[in-house]
Formats: C-alpha cells, structure tokens, sequence
C-alpha cells in the first residue's frame, strides 16, 4: 500500500473511498464505544448541511482531520494538523489557490482554524484531482 502524502496527490483515494472507510471507520468506533462517545476517534456528521457530510477524526493528542463531502464527492476537502509535522511550526500559506466555492470550508472553525497542516481540495466533478496550494514543502 502507498504511504499517503500531501507530497503525492496521486496516491490519495478518491472521495467516494475515502467516504467508505470513513463511514466504517466510525461505526466501528460506535460499536465498539457505544456508551462513550467522547473516547471514540472517528465521527460521522452525515447532515452537516444541505448535500453535505464530514467525516472526524481525533485522536486525543491534538490531531485530526476532516473529510467534507459536498453531494458526495462532486467537491471535497480534506484539512488536518499533525502536532509534530514539520508544517506545525513552519506553516507555509495553506490556502492560496483554494476556489472561491471552496472559501466556507477554508474558513470553518470547527474544522481547525489556524492549527492547519494540510489543506487538500477537490473541485469540479468525481473525476477532479486532488489539489494543494502551490508552495515549496519544508524537508521531512
């Protein structure tokens, strides 16, 4: 299996998987956590709006990501914070290039405000590739 990477966009699923696993993902927690939803690491937010989903995890520490699916999978976001990335204390502008529909998710508070490592859109259609903002990484 390919190591995910902002680096290599390629290798990042399409929404329509990445919606799948999160789906699993977060029923598996509730199964497995039923009495105790402030343990569980992935949450299901399936009428986050009008043709809207997202998809949570947190894993305790300070980091998380989030999946936001509009009309499953016609745009898509994908924004986390790692606490050790390299990006946590060297972030470059994330957001630059993010499209103009794209602007509400940007922006969203509960999705991270500044504590941003990665920021990755899709927009367009199911067949859009995954796109970052255009800037030089820092090594590691």
């Amino acid at each position: 299996m390919a190591k995910l990477s902002s680096r290599s966009l390629k290798s990042l699923p399409p929404p329509s998987v990445l919606h799948s696993r999160g789906v699993a993902l977060a029923l598996l927690d509730r199964i497995l956590l039923p009495d105790d939803e402030a343990l569980r690491w992935h949450h299901l937010h399936p009428n986050w709006a009008k043709d809207e989903m997202v998809f949570e995890s947190r894993n305790g520490e300070g980091d998380f990501y989030f999946l936001w699916l509009w009309k499953w999978g016609l745009r898509a976001v994908l924004r986390g914070f790692h606490h050790e990335c390299p990006m946590a204390t060297e972030c470059p502008a994330l957001f630059p290039g993010v499209p103009r529909a794209l602007a509400r998710i940007r922006d969203e508070p509960a999705f991270g405000g500044e504590e941003t490592t990665f920021f990755l859109w899709r927009d367009r259609g199911l067949l859009a590739p995954w796109q970052r903002s255009p800037f030089t990484m820092p090594r590691g």
